[in-house]
């Protein structure tokens, strides 16, 4: 499951050349983001992470970004390709014949020996080359195919077709914002819908999108 996760005013609106415009005065908001991300698997953009300190705790953080010889800070993976990333997101652990295809070069007995339970963990090994190649089938074994993208504004358009569900915080009124989140009204049904609250002169209610089929 691919899920956004976006706070957006009337026009769509996710932030200004200065940031986002009303950070830090709608704290619901800020603890509903942390509860959904508490135990997700992250994917943002370059952007973003260059705005971040230190990674979300507890979660694997990805960044998508085309800086390849660039070193990360601690906590952060890089992603080179958002979107064969999304795609190669695995729906569960990978099986034997999964792990066996045309460009693999992986046989039915390497991939016996790799799984047998009579041998240490792969990770310990992964000193021949099929141990490498099952090694790099099974990377993202444990997002178990969710992910939750968080922006920005190009991170969302440029995967935004791969997305199955939106967690929308929608601000009444225009910030004034330079950033959008793509539209989505026509492609996705709304399935749940919050109570307004207001904190601090700003009014704002979640919801939750699906993907029509």
């Amino acid at each position: 499951m691919i899920r956004f996760i976006a706070a957006i005013d009337d026009k769509r609106g996710i932030a200004n050349d200065h940031g986002i415009p009303w950070q830090g005065k709608i704290p619901s908001d800020v603890r509903y983001y942390r509860d959904k991300l508490r135990t997700a698997t992250i994917l943002m953009g370059y952007g973003l992470y260059q705005e971040l300190t230190k990674p979300y705790p507890g979660v694997s953080n990805y960044v998508a970004t085309y800086e390849q010889n660039e070193v990360l800070k601690s906590g952060f993976e890089p992603v080179y390709d958002a979107r064969r990333f999304l795609l190669d997101l695995p729906k569960a652990p990978p099986t034997p014949d999964q792990l066996i295809s045309a460009d693999s070069g992986l046989s039915s007995l390497d991939v016996a020996k790799a799984t047998s339970p009579s041998v240490k963990p792969l990770s310990a090994r992964a000193d021949l080359p099929w141990e490498r190649a099952i090694l790099r089938k099974s990377s993202l074994e444990n997002t178990q195919g969710d992910v939750w993208n968080i922006g920005g504004a190009v991170l969302f358009a440029s995967t935004f077709d791969m997305a199955d569900e939106l967690y929308l915080t929608r601000l009444q009124g225009d910030f004034g914002c330079t950033k959008f989140f793509p539209e989505f009204e026509d492609k996705f049904e709304r399935t749940s819908s919050g109570e307004p609250i207001t904190e601090n002169d700003i009014t704002f209610h979640f919801e939750v999108w699906k993907r029509k089929k």
